[in-house]
């Protein structure tokens, strides 16, 4: 019987046991490297570093892991390689729960208008999953859009992808980009002084990683008004963060843009499926009679849709939550409940004038008054 050694957060994880797979729980107060030595199999969220520091020797059972995230830099691929290990991720789980984040955020940035939001040009940095999806939302919202991607621009030489520089002439600029700091084009600190001197975005939103910014220029910027109101999902140093870029962001929040149930069960269902498929066993990983998004959720928008989506997307508390406590980081991303995507919802009681950014949004059920 495969031991798998697994972070007790990753949604539906006692589903590995009808396969055969015994499962532990990390622990917070052993050193990982005591925990995996009997492991076969590690099963880790980005909290987790796994690297030469965070596990000096390998075990010699352990052969595969697998982190429940879309993004890998907290793993050290390159040495897990090395050593013969297999490595997994999801990638694109939560593009869907991220993208939503990002034009709320952008809605409740211009008072919910929706005719503000398409005055202005949207530069999208980073255009694979996460950032595809941005665009697909601001689509069909009527928001016009660029997108800088120098990877996808080479492999993709017909698509109208622009410079890095005229990306950050765009009123509003949202970073969807992985955290690397090799390869033809690293990310870190990507948006520096240099790449803001000057320029006027009226709205800079971080849902990527911390480290794709240079967060005490991110402050000048605003001191400056270059930029003039930013939304920060993600911070350098989680859990700790910038308390005074905290205070300033339009919103703060502890690094939940991709929290929602939907993003998580697809993060588990990718990586367990690599994890069955690695250890021979020929099923497909399934959450069994869990089916918690088969019935819409009803929310009533006789008061306006913008009183609707404060009430179901969180980020909104959770901002409030952290700008009072930015300790409170861990507690508030671990223990608030997931959120449903917008496709899960059903409104009743919309009015004709907020039809378009229900549609545009993508809820489930619109009904008219």
């Amino acid at each position: 019987m495969p031991v798998i050694l697994a972070d007790e957060h990753i949604y539906g994880l006692h589903h590995l046991k009808k396969y055969g797979f015994e499962v532990l729980v990390i622990k917070k107060d052993i050193p990982l490297q005591i925990q995996a030595t009997n492991c076969d199999a590690l099963l880790i969220r980005t909290v987790h570093k796994i690297n030469q520091v965070s596990i000096p020797t390998l075990p010699k059972r352990l052969k595969f892991v697998g982190t429940a995230t879309a993004g890998t830099d907290h793993l050290d691929t390159s040495w897990l390689e090395e050593n013969g290990i297999q490595w997994a991720h999801s990638p694109g789980c939560n593009a869907q729960a991220v993208a939503e984040y990002v034009v709320t955020g952008m809605l409740y940035a211009f008072d919910f208008r929706l005719d503000e939001l398409q005055k202005r040009t949207v530069g999208i940095i980073g255009h694979g999953n996460t950032g595809g999806k941005v665009s697909r939302l601001l689509t069909n919202l009527g928001v016009n859009w660029i997108a800088c991607d120098p990877p996808r621009s080479e492999k993709y030489p017909d698509f109208d992808y622009v410079s890095l520089e005229d990306a950050l002439q765009s009123d509003i600029l949202t970073l969807h980009v992985p955290l690397t700091s090799d390869g033809n084009f690293p990310t870190i600190g990507l948006i520096n002084k240099d790449s803001l001197h000057a320029k006027s975005i009226d709205l800079l939103i971080n849902a990527a990683r911390g480290g794709v910014t240079i967060e005490k220029d991110i402050l000048w910027g605003l001191d400056k008004g270059f930029i003039k109101q930013t939304i920060t999902d993600v911070w350098k140093n989680e859990p700790e963060v910038h308390p005074v870029l905290l205070q300033n962001s339009l919103l703060s929040t502890p690094h939940i843009a991709g929290y929602s149930l939907q993003g998580k069960m697809e993060a588990t269902r990718m990586v367990c499926q690599q994890l069955l498929d690695f250890f021979g066993i020929k099923d497909a990983f399934t959450f069994g009679d869990e089916h918690p998004n088969n019935t819409l959720e009803t929310a009533d928008a006789t008061r306006g849709l913008i009183n609707v989506l404060p009430s179901i997307h969180p980020m909104f508390e959770l901002s409030r939550e952290l700008k009072n406590d930015g300790s409170a980081f861990s507690t508030l991303r671990n223990s608030h409940s997931l959120r449903n995507e917008y496709e899960a919802w059903s409104l009743k009681n919309v009015s004709k004038a907020d039809i378009k950014l229900a549609n545009g949004l993508g809820f489930g059920g619109i009904h008219h008054e």
